[in-house]
């Protein structure tokens, strides 16, 4: 996956500009939290917050530099209201609502939304 992103990044600064991204990414698993396995956990997270954090970091710069740019993270409801037994999916799309919310009145000096 890291060779993707970092393929990603060279084209996009060499060959094209990014102009939107859409990270939609998620997969959970429905148990209750004492029978996740660390590991299933942590893959989790990589795809439903780093996955999307990964993204945005490799747009960026370029976004910046045209001062314009659209940023959609397809959250979940889950990512707003944590229900039992997907617990770790839950807390993964807070996190994603967490970036999303932060980056954005930074973004928005730059005409990135």
């Amino acid at each position: 996956t890291r060779f993707y992103f970092d393929v990603i990044m060279f084209q996009s600064f060499i060959f094209f500009y990014i102009l939107f991204t859409v990270n939609n990414a998620g997969i959970s698993v429905l148990t209750p939290l004492e029978c996740v396995p660390m590991k299933t956990a942590k893959e989790i997270f990589d795809v439903n917050y780093f996955g999307a954090y990964r993204l945005i970091q490799a747009v960026l710069p370029g976004m910046k530099a045209r001062e314009s740019g659209l940023i959609i993270n397809n959250s979940s409801h889950f990512g707003i209201v944590g229900i039992p037994f997907v617990e770790v999916y839950c807390s993964s799309k807070f996190a994603l609502e967490g970036l999303t919310e932060s980056l954005a009145p930074i973004l928005r000096q730059f005409n990135i939304r």
